[in-house]
């Protein structure tokens, strides 16, 4: 089971504020940017770790933000096909590893059988090689950190604007 970790984080009253006050469409925009920037670390590592053949799997490998339903974000690291399907709704994040031309990811990540199943427990397994996980793992608090400055910038770049524009606007009434 996985350990659970602690962040801490100061000043996060003023800055949550400051982003509610934000029109939906910039908070989107931050999410956006934010879940992009801390899937970069993860997918670096991803590519690091990822078993090189003939590097088409290490060059498939891409990351998507996804919007769903209720103002819920997700990021997904994985093959860009597969990440195509899965972002299209037809297939689980997971499931979207066995698709393309790069079908093989998801064999390596979660391990597999050798052998016709009609061999039954006869056949060879191969265990996983689980470079995703791995990557996840390893890159985890680069990546919250990378959100974080994100975050920060962006509330203070959008909260600077919000007090030029208001001082525009008091010196055009005035």
């Amino acid at each position: 089971m996985d350990e659970p970790f602690t962040i801490e984080l100061r000043g996060l009253d003023e800055a949550l504020k400051a982003f509610d006050n934000l029109k939906m469409s910039k908070q989107v925009k931050i999410v956006k940017r934010m879940l992009t920037a801390g899937a970069q670390p993860i997918l670096g590592l991803a590519r690091i770790f990822c078993p090189f053949d003939e590097g088409d799997l290490r060059a498939s490998l891409a990351a998507s933000s996804v919007r769903k339903r209720r103002g819920r974000f997700q990021i997904l690291i994985g093959t860009a096909e597969g990440l195509l399907r899965a972002v299209a709704g037809k297939q689980t994040a997971r499931n979207a590893l066995f698709t393309g031309s790069t079908f093989y990811a998801g064999f390596i990540e979660f391990g597999h059988f050798i052998g016709k199943r009609r061999l039954g427990n006869k056949r060879t397994w191969v265990p996983a090689n689980p470079f995703l996980r791995t990557a996840f793992d390893q890159g985890v608090d680069s990546a919250i950190s990378a959100m974080g400055a994100i975050f920060k910038a962006e509330v203070e770049r959008a909260a600077a604007a919000a007090a030029k524009s208001a001082a525009r606007a008091a010196r055009k009434a005035a």
